[in-house]
């Protein structure tokens, strides 16, 4: 029950930082035609950051990589990111 006071009171006097004070995080997809890794060279389309050459770019421009998923579709086959901006 003082945890919970504390926090509170914290909260109220803005000692809590909160992450949505600037706003929503950003968030959304990249696309890669290549099912390889960026070890092998992939580059992706994302959302929010346009044509990026590898993950470790995605990174380096204050974004991570959530989750990634290959999909088969008419055309081949596709590499999936979902990407989160990093605060």
């Amino acid at each position: 029950m003082k945890t919970l006071l504390a926090i509170t009171i914290a909260a109220s006097l803005g000692l809590v930082n909160n992450v949505y004070a600037a706003g929503p995080l950003k968030g959304g997809l990249c696309y890669s035609a290549s099912t390889l890794p960026n070890a092998y060279g992939s580059s992706f389309s994302c959302d929010h950051l346009g044509h990026v050459k590898g993950i470790k770019e995605i990174y380096e421009k204050g974004f991570r990589v959530v989750n990634n998923v290959v999909v088969s579709t008419n055309e081949g086959k596709g590499y999936y990111l979902i990407i989160e901006e990093r605060k």
